[in-house]
């Protein structure tokens, strides 16, 4: 009765074991791929502000205006009297 009872606790100690190394085998896992997701984030960040920079720079209203001056588009700016105009003649009249 003994031998089985030695045998039975062993069994449950190596249990034990094999299962501690398998947290400790996940958790160093879970680590990399947070290091591996900040990197990519950063990443991320650095490319959107980039882009955004970029788009502040195609949209600069005095490249926009010479753009139309150089492509000779015809367009003319937009004031607030016009909008303001465009918008009075889009409204439904009751």
């Amino acid at each position: 009765m003994r031998a089985w009872t030695v045998v039975l606790f062993a069994i449950l100690l190596a249990g034990l074991g094999l299962l501690t190394v398998h947290a400790e085998v996940e958790r160093v896992r879970a680590g990399y791929r947070i290091a591996r997701l900040t990197a990519c984030r950063e990443r991320l960040t650095e490319t959107l502000a980039a882009l955004k920079a970029e788009h502040a720079r195609l949209v600069r209203p005095a490249r926009l205006e010479a753009l139309n001056r150089e492509l000779d588009l015809g367009l003319r700016p937009v004031t607030p009297a016009r909008t303001s105009l465009a918008a009075r003649s889009a409204a439904p009249n009751p």
